[in-house]
């Protein structure tokens, strides 16, 4: 017969066997990619960018089309001042969904972050063509423009910012 110093123990060998399982961090293995975009997401809500993106790469290997590790990954990049990173995070997005207005917004400010206001001028028009009502595309290709000494053009864009505004 069990007495109960000897129940007890067995109980809180098992309890610390089960403890230290879940503080080993065997229970994450087997996250799926799911999970750990959700966490990669809390944590960039969090401020913590860099740990962010090893999980966002971990998910981007599993599932390579999926357009929203390469937007979040870009956002991460973005605020370590990784903008090379950034922008071929943002143009991964854009491959496989061209239609995000949110990347290409981040990729055309990532542009004009790198000083190559050309380029981000282009990504500008793109974001007035698919949404002639946007102020702030106009506002930021108007900034552009004035970077490029393209006084005339963003006086335009500022005056239709104004006007959308």
């Amino acid at each position: 017969m069990k007495t109960l110093p000897n129940i007890m123990r067995g109980i809180s060998v098992s309890l610390c066997c089960g403890l230290m399982f879940l503080l080993s961090g065997c229970s994450r293995s087997t996250e799926t990619p799911e999970v750990k975009l959700e966490r990669a997401r809390i944590l960039m809500q969090r401020g913590r960018p860099a740990e962010a993106v090893p999980l966002l790469s971990e998910v981007g290997a599993a599932d390579q089309e999926n357009d929203e590790v390469y937007y979040q990954r870009g956002v991460a990049h973005e605020q370590l001042d990784l903008l090379d990173k950034a922008l071929e995070d943002y143009s991964l997005c854009l491959k496989y969904a061209p239609d995000r207005r949110d990347s290409l917004n981040n990729k055309a400010v990532v542009l004009a972050k790198m000083e190559k206001f050309e380029e981000a001028a282009n990504e500008f028009k793109k974001l007035v063509e698919r949404n002639p009502e946007d102020p702030l595309a106009y506002r930021n290709r108007a900034l552009c423009f004035a970077d490029l000494k393209r006084f005339d053009e963003a006086l335009a864009d500022y005056a239709k910012a104004i006007e959308l505004a």
